[in-house]
C-alpha cells in the first residue's frame, strides 16, 4: 500500500524489462483492506472494506511507477503518487495503458501531475483511461506528453485535474490522435487553457482532435478549439468516470471505433462497448455507437416477461413478441 524510492515509488521496470500489470482491481499506491471481526465462537460481528493512506513517494521521478523498458498496464488503478516530475507515471520506454484510473497524484516541481512522457517514450497508447484529481506545479496535470512520438489518446475521462497550462493534457506532439475523449473542469492556474494546450496537428499520420467533449475547463478549453463532431455540454460525470444516464455523451462516440480494434471493445471497468456487446447491434432503440469517455453506461435494453402461460420469454432489442 506504500511506498518509497528515488525514481518510481511502488514500481521501477529497467531499460531492458518487460512487464505487464493486468487484472481487474489492481491497485498501485493507496489501496483497499477488508476488515473481519469474529467473536469467540466465529460468529461475524462486522466485515467492512477500509481505504488504508499510503500511495507512492519518489524523491525524484514517478511516484507510483518509472517505466524505462516495455510495460502494460490493465485494469489498474495509479493512487496516490509524489514526485517531482510524473506524480503517477514517469515513462521513459514504451508503454501501453488499457483500462486504468490515475488519481489524487502530484507533481511536486514538474510537469506530469498523472502521467510524463519523455521524448524518449515509444508507442505510447492510452484507452480507457480516467485522470482525476492530479495536479502539476508546471504543466499537464492529467498528463505530459514530449514531442518525439505520436499520441494516441481514446475513449479518456480527464476530471478536474490541474496545472499551471494544461489542466488536462499538455501536449507537445504535433502528431496525434485525440478521440472520444471527456476534457470536463480542469484548470490552467496560471496558463489559459484548462482542457488542452497542445501544438497544431500537422501531420497526416493521427486524425487529430475528433468526438471529444469538452465543458467547465479554465479559463479556456483548448489552444487547439475542440475539433470535430464536438460535444459542449455538461458530461454529467459523478465519482471520477461514471456517466449520468441522462449525459449528453452517451452513443456519441467515433462511430468508426466500434469494429476498428478490439482495444475498443470494453471499458475502463472491461464491460463490453457499446451498449452491452453485439446481441444489440442494429437494434432501433439507440444508435448502435460507443460512449465517450472511459466509462460505457450499459442499458439494460431485453426485458423478462413472465406469462401465466406458456415459458417466460426474454424479448431481445429491436424484436416483439405477443401474448
Amino acid at each position: 500500500c506504500e511506498g518509497i524510492a528515488g525514481n518510481g515509488g511502488v514500481l521501477y521496470n529497467a531499460p531492458a524489462g518487460v512487464v505487464d500489470v493486468s487484472g481487474t482491481t489492481v491497485r498501485l499506491g493507496s489501496c483497499l483492506v477488508r476488515i473481519i471481526v469474529e467473536a469467540d465462537d466465529g460468529t461475524e460481528l462486522s466485515n467492512v472494506v477500509q481505504a488504508l493512506e499510503g500511495g507512492g513517494l519518489a524523491t525524484q521521478n514517478g511516484g507510483i511507477i518509472y517505466n524505462d523498458g516495455n510495460m502494460q498496464l490493465g485494469g489498474v488503478g495509479v493512487y496516490d503518487g509524489l514526485a517531482q516530475v510524473g506524480g503517477g507515471i514517469y515513462n521513459n520506454g514504451q508503454l501501453d495503458i488499457r483500462n486504468a484510473l490515475i488519481r489524487t497524484s502530484e507533481a511536486l516541481s514538474g510537469d506530469g501531475g498523472g502521467l510524463y512522457n519523455t521524448p524518449n517514450a515509444a508507442n505510447s497508447q492510452f484507452t480507457n483511461v480516467g485522470f482525476y484529481d492530479n495536479a502539476a506545479s508546471g504543466n499537464g496535470g492529467g498528463m505530459y506528453h514530449s514531442a518525439g512520438v505520436n499520441l494516441l489518446l481514446h475513449h479518456g475521462t480527464f476530471n478536474q485535474n490541474s496545472a499551471s497550462d494544461g489542466g488536462g493534457l499538455y501536449n507537445l506532439e504535433d502528431d496525434f490522435t485525440i478521440n472520444s475523449n471527456i476534457f470536463y473542469a480542469n484548470e490552467a492556474t496560471t496558463g489559459n487553457n484548462g482542457a488542452i494546450q497542445s501544438v497544431d496537428h500537422v501531420t497526416n499520420n493521427d486524425v487529430g482532435l475528433d468526438y471529444n467533449n469538452f465543458f467547465a475547463n479554465t479559463p479556456n478549453e483548448s489552444s487547439i478549439g475542440t475539433g470535430s463532431n464536438d460535444i459542449l455540454e455538461d458530461p454529467l460525470l459523478f465519482g471520477s468516470v461514471l456517466l449520468d444516464v441522462d449525459s449528453p455523451v452517451i452513443d456519441q462516440a467515433d462511430p468508426s471505433l466500434v469494429a476498428a480494434n478490439p482495444r475498443f471493445e470494453i471499458d475502463l471497468r472491461a464491460e463490453p462497448r457499446p451498449d452491452g456487446g453485439p446481441e444489440n447491434a442494429g437494434a432501433e432503440v439507440s444508435p448502435y455507437r460507443s460512449d465517450i469517455g472511459a466509462y460505457e453506461h450499459i442499458k439494460r435494453y431485453a426485458c423478462e416477461i413472465i406469462p401465466l402461460d406458456p415459458d417466460p420469454v426474454t424479448v431481445v432489442a429491436g424484436s416483439e413478441q405477443l401474448y
